[in-house]
């Protein structure tokens, strides 16, 4: 197909291109499809590999989809009149400012297909370069193209404040759907000065007059741009808020419902914590919840331990922080520890309390030990192999307290058997030996 088409076309391209007295982009070839729907042209062009610059990604075929409007493209389709001519290969030309796009190939009735010549238009070439658009390729002039950009164009986008525009901002505009009348609406929201770097970024995450105006009517107004687009890119739409607002989460400042969306706050979670009684939840506990873990499964663990009652939503979340789990707790009980609160709790995890430690030191002979009393050994460093090594330097029944004084005043082993050779065996007590370390002696 592609050489029947080259042969057929050979007369007119020749008339077509003879006027070019420069040289600029060359022309594209590749292959179309057509489809036919009740309100536009679905055109898809396939530009051949040859034709791609390697900043465009040399190496394979670059595709183009664009929809026209049934009048731009009128007789693409085959109807009752030609379907006698079906056989015969069709033509089909469109002219804009920025080139010429000639189609050749076999149109049916509702999917069409066949190749394609585009010849970029030198005199546009030309314009746009006296106002400083220069370096553009065939790929470009091609995007422009699709667009319709023209002369028209350039002068709306001068008397809307944008005189400087840059070869690659608008070949992005174009590729993207940033137009005048998009950019109008935008204006009309209240963003006269906004850059064509934020309209871009506007156009591409979908933020458009609707979205803004249906911000506005739930609450959220005099947001700057870059506050525009963040909420977007977030997903945070009017629908989102009503179903927030919906789940008791009324007049949520933006920055709120952003942490909200980003840590996944949702109304089912929001239900399932009011559930277990934590009716005046505030939205950053809410979102602390979600960034530390605290689930709805979570929750429900702790509630059948019977702790529940006893924690808070801060209490909670330092559960998460510091890995008080359920199985910790559990584990905590079976070494005697049963009768404690979610404090108590925090604060073995947090000085390394563990079952293991709980039932060596019981083990050594320490019974009953209070919660605070396990704090200040694990804060201090008297571990089960200290104690032994205190015990066999002559002290067996040292208090759990005179150990904790000892590893204050690092008052260890060695030192009891120097001072023991100071004082002797007689005069050599806990309290002494203390007090000598203190002084240095």
């Amino acid at each position: 197909m592609r050489k029947r088409f080259c042969a057929s076309m050979a007369g007119v391209l020749l008339c077509l291109f003879c006027h070019a007295a420069t040289a600029g982009a060359e022309n594209l070839e590749g292959t179309w499809i057509a489809r036919l729907d009740d309100d536009y042209i679905k055109l898809t062009l396939v530009v051949f590999e040859e034709y791609i610059d390697r900043d465009w990604g040399r190496g394979h075929d670059m595709q183009f989809t664009h929809r026209f409007g049934r009048d731009e493209l009128e007789g693409l389709f085959r109807d009752e009149e030609r379907e006698r001519d079906r056989e015969q290969t069709q033509e089909r030309r469109l002219e804009r400012v920025a080139g010429v796009l000639v189609l050749n190939g076999d149109f049916g009735k509702k999917r069409s297909i066949g190749d394609f010549m585009f010849e970029p238009s030198r005199q546009f070439e030309r314009y746009l370069g006296r106002r400083g658009i220069r370096d553009l390729d065939s790929v470009h002039m091609l995007h422009l193209f699709l667009a319709d950009v023209n002369e028209d164009f350039m002068d709306r986008l001068e008397e809307l404040g944008y005189d400087k525009v840059s070869s690659d901002m608008l070949v992005s505009m174009a590729v993207h759907g940033v137009d005048t009348d998009y950019i109008e609406s935008i204006h009309s929201l209240g963003y006269d000065y906004i850059s064509l770097d934020k309209l871009l970024a506007f156009r591409i995450h979908g933020v458009d007059e609707g979205y803004v105006r249906g911000l506005k009517r739930k609450g959220i107004k005099d947001m700057s741009a870059d506050e525009v687009l963040t909420m977007k890119i977030h997903g945070i739409t009017p629908g989102y808020i009503e179903k927030m607002e919906k789940a008791g989460f009324g007049d949520v400042p933006p920055d709120n419902l952003l942490q909200f969306k980003i840590h996944g706050v949702t109304p089912k979670f929001a239900e399932a914590v009011r559930n277990f009684g934590y009716k005046d939840v505030t939205n950053s506990e809410f979102v602390q919840m979600r960034v530390h873990g605290v689930s709805f499964e979570f929750i429900k663990r702790i509630s059948e331990l019977g702790l529940i009652d006893d924690l808070t939503i801060s209490k909670l979340v330092q559960f998460k922080i510091h890995g008080v789990t359920p199985e910790y707790i559990e584990a905590m009980r079976d070494a005697g520890l049963g009768d404690r609160d979610g404090s108590e709790f925090v604060q073995f995890r947090i000085h390394g309390v563990t079952p293991q430690f709980v039932e060596d030191v019981e083990k050594l002979g320490f019974e009953d030990v209070s919660a605070s009393k396990l704090v200040q050994m694990r804060i201090h460093g008297v571990t089960p192999r200290f104690i032994k090594e205190i015990r066999d330097a002559g002290f067996e029944d040292i208090s759990l307290s005179k150990l904790i004084e000892f590893r204050i005043h690092r008052v260890d082993a060695e030192y009891i058997k120097y001072a023991r050779k100071l004082l002797g065996d007689r005069k050599l007590t806990p309290r002494r030996v203390v007090k000598m370390k203190i002084h240095g002696i």
